[in-house]
């Protein structure tokens, strides 16, 4: 009988650790990351872009899903952005010049691809941080 008691406690502890890395880590990106990306969308678009439209605000779209997005399938935490050719610059005049501080949130980000969008520059000394953490980036 004790034998059956300490499976069922040993198995009960499995269904609980299970349960809350579902919950916890399995329903898209961190919170903090989503509104990086969101605010990089933004960034892209200025003024009037209409590109990546899968980006959306709603809080039931899972941001690892989003085109461009790549993320760790334990932590959830986005690991790569792969968005070149995203800038519509055939309507949107100019080249771009991005606040390296909306990337700051990706902790485990380690490779940024963001080529043929007409980005000069990052602004801020958030860039120079930035690229040294990343391990591959393209921007031109």
């Amino acid at each position: 009988m004790e034998y059956f008691q300490h499976s069922l406690m040993r198995l009960l502890w499995v269904v609980v650790v299970v349960m809350l890395a579902v919950e916890n880590g399995c329903n898209g990106c961190l919170e903090k990351e989503r509104i990086a990306l969101l605010q990089l969308k933004d960034s892209i678009n200025f003024p009037n872009g209409t590109s990546l439209p899968s980006w959306e605000e709603d809080d039931n779209t899972d941001c690892c899903q989003w085109k461009g997005v790549e993320c760790n399938s334990t932590t959830r935490r986005v690991i790569k952005l792969e968005l070149d050719g995203e800038r519509d610059y055939r309507r949107i005049d100019g080249y771009w010049h991005l606040n390296a501080s909306i990337l700051l949130p990706f902790e485990s980000l380690r490779s940024l691809n963001l080529s043929d969008n007409h980005l000069r520059s990052f602004v801020g000394n958030e860039g120079s941080l930035m690229k040294r953490r990343l391990g591959t980036v393209q921007l031109d």
